[in-house]
């Protein structure tokens, strides 16, 4: 698994060389560490498991955390690094499981699982793959708010989201 830093460092970098000379600095993110930009602070999650290095950010807020969990397949501790979450954001790319285990992203039962465990008074499905976007994800998360009894919602293009 790549480290942080060789997605600036290699041949085919994700943060082009070109684009980073438009911000002021960039800093490479570690697990469970604090983090500031002006007034806002935040902080990264547990190590997720993924092709690459990716963590999750966490944002105390005066009404309660919130928090976007990004790219990963499901293990368990996801459940205890995410709990005391108001509003949970979580990259569900795939409708069902990789049969093979090589594609690591969440399905929607892990998601249906990790709002199970975490209750989050708000769940946001977003980043979804061709099986969610055929699935229609908004009839995905108008069954799960039935079932689970917390409102959940599938992200779309342009969706502002009050918090």
């Amino acid at each position: 698994m790549p480290g942080a830093k060789t997605l600036l460092t290699s041949d085919d970098p994700v943060v082009l060389k070109y684009a980073r000379g438009f911000v002021e600095s960039i800093e490479v993110l570690g697990p469970e560490k604090p983090y500031k930009i002006d007034e806002l602070s935040f902080h990264t999650s547990i190590r997720h498991q993924h092709a690459v290095e990716t963590y999750g950010v966490m944002f105390d807020l005066p009404k309660g955390r919130l928090s976007f969990l990004v790219d990963t397949q499901f293990f368990p501790q996801l459940e205890k690094a995410y709990s005391g979450t108001r509003i949970l954001v979580m990259n569900v790319v795939r409708l069902k499981p990789d049969e093979k285990g090589e594609i690591m992203h969440l399905c929607l039962d892990d998601a249906k699982r990790l709002i199970v465990a975490i209750k989050p008074e708000r769940a946001v499905l977003t980043h979804f793959g061709m099986t969610m976007l055929r699935a229609k994800p908004w009839e995905m998360a108008e069954v799960l708010t039935r079932e689970l009894g917390v409102e959940v919602i599938a992200a779309r293009d342009g969706m502002a989201l009050e918090v």
